[in-house]
């Protein structure tokens, strides 16, 4: 019990009670989720493979374990060895019980879907203004006279 406060008091996620601090496990999975969407972006996934892998994680957090959901999470990014941020899960799942550690899943997932989306959004409006910039036409307005 002394060496999981001590682990958990050295990632800060423990407040002067000895209690996990909300607000920390909140941070932690926000920098999770943002190391995440990096480690996609490297993998120059398109579009429509980013979203589909994307309902795949939730699918796969809805009906698994969440040790089962980190397994497949690092066999996604590469394992431990490849990826900081399955190190990191792997870590965190020794480290909190399944019910802290499916609070901090769930609050990694919420903020992984919006870079998701955000990183989509960005893919949609720059391939947008590509092909309106490609497109060669007449301003508006304007016949060709």
């Amino acid at each position: 019990m002394r060496k999981y406060f001590m682990e958990l008091f050295a990632i800060g996620w423990v407040d002067s009670n000895g209690k996990i601090c909300e607000e920390q496990m909140s941070d932690d999975a926000l920098m999770t989720a943002i190391k995440t969407m990096e480690e996609l972006e490297r993998m120059k996934l398109d579009r429509l493979v980013l979203e589909t892998t994307m309902d795949m994680i939730l699918c796969l957090f809805d009906v698994h374990t969440p040790e089962t959901f980190t397994e497949v999470m690092g066999n996604l990014l590469g394992g431990k060895y490849v990826s900081k941020v399955t190190a990191h899960l792997e870590a965190l799942e020794e480290l909190l019980t399944e019910e802290e550690y499916r609070d901090f899943l769930t609050e990694y997932l919420g903020y992984l879907t919006v870079k998701v989306a955000d990183y989509v959004k960005s893919l949609i409006i720059d391939n947008g203004l590509m092909i309106l910039a490609s497109s060669g036409g007449e301003e508006d307005g304007e016949d060709g006279l």
